[in-house]
């Protein structure tokens, strides 16, 4: 029980980053089952974008 004292604030840190992971995994697995990607599929505005030529490439923009 003294164990358990001594590191509650770590279990309990340690549980809130695993449920952060996981809701993270989570939402990534269902956007990519739906369809749902980052890409709003207008690359002019996205001049930054490294893959901007895969994005347009009738214009290779």
């Amino acid at each position: 029980m003294l164990w358990l004292h001594d590191h509650i604030s770590t279990l309990v840190l340690g549980a809130a980053l695993l449920v952060a992971v996981a809701l993270a995994v989570y939402t990534m697995i269902r956007d990519k089952k739906n369809g749902v990607s980052g890409c709003s599929g207008s690359c002019s505005t996205c001049s930054g974008c490294p893959m901007k030529n895969k994005c347009d490439p009738v214009s290779g923009d």
